[in-house]
């Protein structure tokens, strides 16, 4: 960048330097550069992460580096073209506009920094089951980190819960663990299909809204006129486990003609 011209313009009783324009047209050009870079990398890191390359922490943290280092090295370039004019006018200028913009842009920029906490630690993760606890309120469910301002909380009632980034960060925070469901199924008949009864079983399991893995589904014990299996499974949720059940009923109601029991291990 070469040095500005120190001729001035005359805008009635206001006289401005050529060179001060150019200092500000340079600082905007240098953040423009830095917020284009920005855009660029998190296109691309963007992708490699939908394709499995990187997880999302790994992106957030190389977005975190190319941020801070592009802007430590644009924005300096931009300022130290004008240096020889007036050291202390430039840096007073460039901290003024730091400060209009830090203070105008105050609930996204704490809102985007906790949200790169967040996922760049691994305190939370998507699909992830918490309770959060927020100023008087009290929300639970399963964790969706959008990219933004605000995460959001589907709750076992499939109410969505859009609470922002600072707020999680200085709330609460319980993560509930995996709940497993077991039960027996008791199919009463003659000539059952043992095979057909647990491929359906299986079936309507992998349906479930409540279920998320199938960890066991075996025969038990045959008798006359009667079988009985053992299920057991991974719900998404804690306190979804009667809302699970009936749900399961309904669909062996559906799909098995013979006369069943469900009992709750």
């Amino acid at each position: 960048m070469g040095n500005a011209s120190s001729s001035t313009i005359s805008l009635g009783p206001i006289t401005i330097e050529l060179s001060f324009l150019y200092m500000i047209l340079y600082i905007v050009v240098a953040i423009a550069i830095v917020i284009a870079i920005y855009i660029v990398v998190g296109r691309v890191l963007r992708g490699l992460r939908v394709k499995g390359v990187i997880s999302r922490r790994v992106e957030e943290l190389i977005k975190i580096i190319v941020l801070v280092l592009s802007a430590l090295i644009a924005i300096p370039i931009a300022i130290s073209s004008f240096v020889q004019y007036s050291l202390w006018f430039s840096v007073t200028i460039v901290v003024i506009i730091i400060i209009a913009v830090i203070v105008s842009l105050r609930p996204l920029i704490e809102n985007s920094f906790s949200y790169l906490i967040l996922v760049s630690s691994g305190l939370l993760r998507d699909g992830e089951y918490i309770q959060v606890n927020v100023d008087d309120g009290v929300y639970e469910g399963k964790v969706v980190l959008l990219e933004g301002n605000f995460m959001e909380i589907i709750t076992s009632d499939n109410r969505i819960v859009f609470i922002p980034y600072r707020q999680v960060l200085n709330s609460v925070i319980v993560k509930q663990s995996l709940q497993i469901l077991k039960f027996k199924l008791y199919v009463y008949g003659h000539g059952l299909d043992i095979d057909r009864i647990i491929n359906t079983i299986r079936e309507i399991l992998s349906k479930s809204r409540f279920v998320t893995s199938i960890n066991d589904i075996r025969l038990l014990e045959v008798k006359e006129g009667e079988a009985s299996f053992l299920v057991e499974v991974g719900l998404r949720a804690p306190g979804v486990a009667t809302s699970c059940i009936s749900d399961v009923y309904k669909a062996l109601s559906k799909s098995i003609a013979n006369r069943f029991r469900v009992e709750i291990l």
